[in-house]
């Protein structure tokens, strides 16, 4: 008995020891660990898709991705956890047909220590978009941040130095990452970004210099396409960027591209992450970017889209009073750049979000925290503005855009003559009539604001001028005792009681008035509201405006346009002359007039400068003598070294971004030279001395959007950047006009230099 006892303990015993195995195995962590074949990852039991009830939110209102289904797909980045929310879910599913792993294929959360890996959130993702039918972007393989540690660092946690074995070790670590999250998803995802933001143009080899590049060079590049290739030779594979609008940036992109493909790397295409702002950068350079990379041939991809609401760093707005007229501005923009893609829809591939809705952005805390409302839904996820800019821009979904000029503060003579005052500025067109193109500018003095009407066409066809001001800017639905309608036909101006104008017909139609302001002294930033009305003789009942498109600016003044008012651009002359670009002050410069930077965008002292210009029929030339008690280049940051920064716009169109034509040129003390912009190495010559007290640079930039002639204006500004103590960080900026630190993007306060002869 007792041994039958003993023998049923035994068997017993042995039951729960497999009962407990079976259930281990039944039950283990869903984390993989690789060994040696991280491949083998490739048919793995996926995380089931969340099964929340969707909520809708606004059913009614048109599909974003299907109402763009002609022209490319409609993609949004999402985290997993947003699954869990029906209204989320409804939100990407009914206006979106692809999505983008905001985080959770980025290294560190894929592979966070050597050989662990951990794909719930990327699995969950990958579910969801195969349950909904949905297209799926694959991002990242290769990024210099939210990359672990461990991929730079030797078995002891130690920083890796550059070696040839620390180069093939870090090497076959990137190598083991991909295989395996590119063999999970082989299949599911059909676009990879490969690496993302390998691009830097400060560097002259126009790559950035990150842990990557300082140990493998530009291997890792070669490395990560290969490798997916061969892993995936059927996904698209391409190379993710920002600033691809700005012209420097986007050249450098461009050129690495072209040479990678030239070597045989299996380069799809662009992936241009497009996180813009209200007014940067232009619809035309995003047109000229995707133009450019489609005469390289590659696929090009919008990957990260979103819009801050602000245009700087620094500003904050009242998290409950962010101004309306503002989230009508990002709609208004949302149009233009949409009406880009779609022209220009041949050429992309697909268009994704860098979110869904405003209740989740990364922007809410980048670059600093407060509030901001990048994208189409807003915090409750219904439509916004920058909605309906893209759906349906119709004035009863997205009202009209209140547009804004900034006016330089001048006194002209009234003779009708466009003389030196109004060539100082660029010229604003109104969508004219068939018979009529209209062109304008005003300025402003204590008393009065200024306007010259330039109309190209037959005079007779001019049948009324109307300007209209609301000197508070009010904006009422009806006339203040402060709103002025002003007249003009058939050559005189009924209302203009103590104002004075004039009319010409020279080669059309000219108008130049000077109107009586009732306002106080002490302009400088002021607002008035402002539109101005064209009629037609033989068409008196369609009439054209700047901003009323309504055009009842007769009894309203709640759509007219908005001036501000801005002390005047600073005016300095270029005298005719050749100097030898040396560092040294040859005799040429005796006759060049000599400007001064005491105006201070950052502190208020430090470093200044004092400055020459000289021109010949292609270049320009600036001799510096910079004032500097203590010279350093303690900065990795070319800016934040004592420096000195040359702005032109060649064109002189004074605009809130960057064209063409625009270029940022900066010459250290020890003549390391950075660009922005258009500026172009092959464009610069430059040499540096140290003197007694500062530095000196003398500098030639070669034209390359105008020839210059007597007479012509082009911007310009200079600037001197000071690291007062050494440390490392600017401590001041001298100007020569701009007040702002606005200079690199924003070509609208530059001074102004004209070309004359001796």
């Amino acid at each position: 008995m007792q041994k039958k006892a003993q023998s049923r303990i035994l068997w017993l015993v042995l039951g729960v020891i497999v009962i407990v195995i079976a259930l281990f195995l039944i039950f283990k962590p869903k984390t993989d660990t690789v060994v040696e074949e991280p491949d083998m990852l490739v048919n793995p039991t996926t995380i089931p898709a969340s099964q929340v009830v969707m909520i809708p939110v606004q059913p009614d209102i048109p599909s974003l991705y299907e109402t763009l289904s002609d022209y490319f797909p409609v993609g949004a980045a999402i985290e997993p956890e947003q699954l869990d929310d029906g209204k989320h879910v409804y939100l990407l599913t009914r206006h979106f047909n692809g999505l983008t792993a905001e985080n959770v294929m980025k290294s560190i959360i894929i592979q966070p220590t050597e050989g662990n890996f951990d794909w719930t959130g990327a699995d969950r993702l990958v579910q969801f978009a195969r349950e909904h039918d949905m297209d799926i972007h694959g991002h990242t393989l290769v990024w210099h941040n939210q990359v672990p540690d461990w991929f730079f660092n030797d078995s002891q946690g130690q920083p890796l130095t550059a070696t040839p074995e620390n180069k093939d070790l870090v090497l076959k670590r990137l190598e083991t990452h991909i295989r395996a999250l590119v063999g999970r998803y082989k299949g599911d995802i059909a676009v990879w970004d490969v690496v993302n933001e390998v691009i830097d143009p400060s560097y002259p080899d126009c790559m950035a210099h990150t842990k990557w590049f300082e140990l493998t060079g530009t291997d890792y590049i070669y490395t990560a396409f290969r490798v997916a290739h061969e892993v995936d030779p059927e996904a698209k594979l391409i190379i993710n960027e920002y600033s691809t609008q700005d012209p420097r940036k986007r050249t450098c992109v461009y050129n690495v591209v072209r040479d990678l493909r030239a070597a045989g790397l299996p380069v799809d295409g662009v992936g241009h992450q497009m996180h813009i702002d209200v007014e940067n950068p232009s619809a035309e350079s995003i047109e000229e970017t995707i133009l450019m990379f489609a005469e390289l041939g590659v696929e090009q991809y919008v990957t990260e889209l979103d819009m801050s609401i602000y245009t700087n760093d620094t500003d904050i707005y009242n998290v409950t009073n962010v101004p309306n007229e503002i989230m009508i501005q990002q709609g208004h923009r949302y149009k233009d750049v949409f009406d880009v893609f779609k022209r220009l829809a041949e050429h992309i591939q697909s268009v994704t979000f860098w979110g869904m809705a405003d209740d989740h952005t990364w922007l809410k805390t980048y670059p600093i925290t407060r509030i901001n409302l990048p994208l189409p839904f807003d915090e409750k996820l219904e439509a916004k503005y920058a909605y309906w800019g893209i759906v349906n821009p119709d004035p009863s979904y997205l009202p009209m855009l209140i547009q804004k000029v900034n006016i330089s503060q001048g006194t002209p003579v009234i003779d009708a003559k466009p003389d030196l005052l109004w060539s100082q500025q660029p010229w604003i067109t109104i969508n004219g009539t068939k018979a009529l193109t209209v062109n304008f500018q005003t300025r402003w003095d204590k008393e009065y604001l200024y306007l010259f009407v330039d109309i190209k066409g037959s005079p007779e066809d001019v049948g009324k001028i109307e300007v209209f001001v609301d000197e508070n800017k009010n904006r009422t639905k009806t006339y203040e005792g402060d709103d002025r309608h002003y007249i003009f036909q058939d050559d005189v101006c009924s209302s203009c009681e103590n104002g004075s104008y004039r009319v010409a017909k020279d080669n059309g139609y000219q108008l130049e008035a000077a109107l009586p302001l009732n306002l106080a002294n002490g302009r400088g930033g002021q607002k008035v509201g402002f539109d101005i009305r064209i009629t037609e003789s033989s068409q008196p009942d369609t009439p054209i405006s700047w901003n009323d498109l309504t055009n009842n600016q007769d009894t309203d003044t709640s759509q007219f346009g908005t001036l501000t008012f801005a002390v005047a651009s600073k005016l300095t002359s270029a005298v005719q002359g050749t100097p030898v670009i040396d560092a040294e002050e040859d005799g040429i410069w005796a006759d060049a007039n000599e400007i001064v930077t005491d105006v201070w965008a950052l502190g208020e002292s430090g470093a200044t400068a004092k400055v020459k210009t000289l021109w010949d029929d292609a270049h320009l030339y600036i001799y510096a003598v910079v004032s500097d008690t203590l010279l350093s280049d303690a900065s990795r940051n070319d800016y934040e070294q004592d420096s000195i920064e040359v702005f032109i716009d060649q064109n002189n169109a004074k605009t809130a971004a960057y064209q063409a034509d625009d270029a940022q040129y900066r010459i250290s003390f020890n003549n390391l030279q950075s660009f922005n912009g258009d500026a172009k190495a092959e464009l610069i010559t430059s040499k540096t001395k140290i003197v007694d007290g500062g530095y000196v640079v003398e500098l030639a930039i070669k034209f390359d959007a105008i020839t210059p002639q007597e007479g012509a204006l082009i911007g310009f500004d200079f600037q001197v950047n000071n690291d007062e103590n050494g440390d490392g960080v600017r401590d001041s900026i001298s100007k020569w006009n701009d007040p702002t630190n606005l200079s690199y993007m924003n070509t609208s306060r530059f001074g102004l230099l004209m070309f004359t002869i001796k």
